[in-house]
């Protein structure tokens, strides 16, 4: 999410966004709280 402030704003924030939601996959409440919580 951070190259995002740097060049091309709106594709790097849609390919972050994808990333999260992917890690959110895996990360959820019942298998990791504390990673979940910081992924949202």
């Amino acid at each position: 999410s951070g190259l995002a402030a740097v060049r091309d704003r709106e594709a790097n924030l849609e390919r972050a966004i994808a990333a999260y939601r992917e890690a959110l996959r895996f990360r959820t409440p019942e298998a990791a709280p504390l990673e979940y919580a910081a992924t949202q």
